[in-house]
């Protein structure tokens, strides 16, 4: 399956990933200028993801790397605050959206974390794109009420999709 992912991430263009990730945050939130943006991890991935977002007015930018410099770093240049990754568990209800981009090679964010965040949000909905090989986010998450996750596969999909729908319409 990472082999898939990693031909599926190397397909797509990184500016499309990005654009398409927007679209699916506008169909949760339809207005993102009320919504807080979490960045995990300080890579090229995540400076695109974190552009296009701001760039379509988010509220906030927090972001976070093992490397808190790093994470100082991508915060500054879009006004955001850097956080340490050992607050990342406390710091994630603070957040509607979530891009993780990291080489881990475990997840990150689990099912449990997201539970206990989603209690404390109130009926707030929180979505997750994890942009990772191998992935970041484990998948169970989308089955919690409220939280809607998606990874390079759906993201792949979502393409796919809209070029067909091109295709017919020409």
């Amino acid at each position: 399956a990472a082999l898939q992912q990693g031909e599926a991430l190397g397909a797509m263009d990184p500016d499309e990933r990005c654009r398409i990730t927007v679209e699916l945050a506008k169909r949760i939130f339809s207005d993102l200028s009320q919504q807080r943006v979490l960045i995990i991890g300080a890579g090229e991935m995540a400076e695109l993801a974190l552009q296009n977002l701001k760039g379509h007015g988010v509220a906030g930018v927090l972001v976070t790397n093992r490397t808190y410099t790093n994470a100082g770093n991508l915060a500054a240049k879009f006004g955001g605050t850097a956080i340490p990754f050992e607050q990342l568990e406390h710091r994630l209800c603070d957040a509607d959206i979530i891009i993780s981009s990291t080489g881990a090679r475990h997840f990150i964010l689990t099912q449990s974390m997201v539970r206990k965040c989603l209690k404390n949000r109130r009926g707030r909905a929180m979505f997750f794109i994890d942009i990772a090989v191998p992935r970041d986010i484990e998948p169970e998450i989308n089955d919690l009420p409220g939280a809607y996750c998606y990874n390079i596969d759906d993201l792949q999909n979502v393409v796919q999709k809209n070029q067909e729908e091109r295709v017919r319409q020409a």
